[in-house]
C-alpha cells in the first residue's frame, strides 16, 4: 500500500506498507542494538537524513534501518489517515544499484581496504568496526565507488 493511501491501519508495519527496492540489500541490516540506539537518537534529534523513495514514491530505496529504528522506538510512520510522516526525498532515473552503493559506501563511512584489489575486488569495511558481511558490495565493479560520488547530490 503506498505510504500516503487514506485508511491504512495505523498500527501496521512500515514494511507491510512500503515496497523495499532489491538493491537496499547489498548492505546488512543494523543489529537490534544498533536499531535500538538509533531510534533512541531520531527520537531525541529527529530524522536528520531522509528516507529515500524510487520513482513513484511506492519503494524505499534507501532508509529501511531508520524506518525500523523509528517503529521500534514507536516513533509513528503513518498518520491515521496513512500519510507518510517522516521526512523524505524521492530519486528517479538513477541506477538503482549505483545510488545504493554511493549513499551507504559515503554514510557508513566505508572505505576500500588497501591489498591486491585487481584480484579480489574491493573490500569494504565500517571505520572503527569491521564489517566482513559487507561482501556482496565487495563484489561490485572496482571503478563504482569512485565514479559515483556525483550521485550524493540526489539523497538531499
Amino acid at each position: 500500500m503506498p505510504p500516503d493511501t487514506p485508511g491504512a491501519e495505523a498500527s501496521a508495519s512500515w514494511r507491510d506498507r512500503i515496497a523495499v527496492h532489491p538493491a537496499a540489500d547489498l548492505f546488512p541490516p543494523m543489529s537490534d542494538t544498533e536499531l535500538q540506539q538509533l531510534g533512541e537518537d531520531i527520537k531525541k534529534h529527529g530524522l536528520r537524513v531522509p528516507v529515500v523513495f524510487f520513482g513513484d514514491r511506492t519503494t524505499l530505496i534507501d532508509g529501511r534501518n531508520r524506518l525500523d529504528a523509528m517503529e521500534r522506538a514507536g516513533l509513528s510512520i503513518f498518520d491515521t489517515s496513512g500519510n507518510f510522516l517522516p521526512s523524505s526525498a524521492t530519486v528517479e532515473n538513477v541506477d538503482p544499484v549505483a545510488y545504493v552503493v554511493s549513499a551507504n559506501l559515503r554514510r557508513r563511512h566505508l572505505t576500500a581496504e588497501s591489498g591486491n584489489s585487481k584480484q579480489r575486488g574491493p573490500s569494504f569495511r565500517s571505520a572503527g568496526s569491521p564489517q566482513p558481511h559487507i561482501h556482496r558490495a565487495a563484489q561490485l565493479p572496482e571503478r563504482w565507488p569512485n565514479q559515483l560520488s556525483h550521485l550524493g547530490h540526489l539523497t538531499a
